[in-house]
């Protein structure tokens, strides 16, 4: 599988972007390795199917390295797909609904402190 870019992404910027991310996120934080890819795809999708496939995952452990994710998203205009576990199968699991988005895996962090509606 080759790599699978944010549309209208070229390869060097999606490279400076996920530089930014790195540095953000503890070592072994991101990664584009296929058979993890794999593991946030449709699961109902027919195998060859790469039309929601991710570009990157990313696991932050913190709020701070989740508002640093969204900030550098938008600077270097990465698409984001945040998910917890990804286990909901009936609609599609933890796949992005946009190909090429770098997915927000929150299954390092350990618990919710609080719910602000506002």
């Amino acid at each position: 599988m080759s790599t699978i870019l944010p549309q209208g992404m070229t390869q060097e910027a999606f490279a400076a972007g996920l530089q930014a991310f790195a540095g953000v996120v503890a070592e072994g934080g991101i990664t584009k390795s296929e058979n993890v890819l794999k593991e946030y795809r449709d699961p109902c999708a027919f195998a060859a199917d790469d039309a929601f496939m991710p570009s990157a995952v990313l696991l932050p452990t913190s709020v701070d390295q989740i508002r640093a994710i969204v900030s550098i998203a938008n600077k270097h205009a990465i698409p984001l797909w945040t998910l917890s576990q990804g286990r909901n199968l009936g609609y599609g699991g933890g796949a992005p609904r946009v190909r090429g988005s770098v997915v927000v895996s929150l299954r390092s962090m350990n618990r919710v402190i609080e719910v602000n509606e506002e």
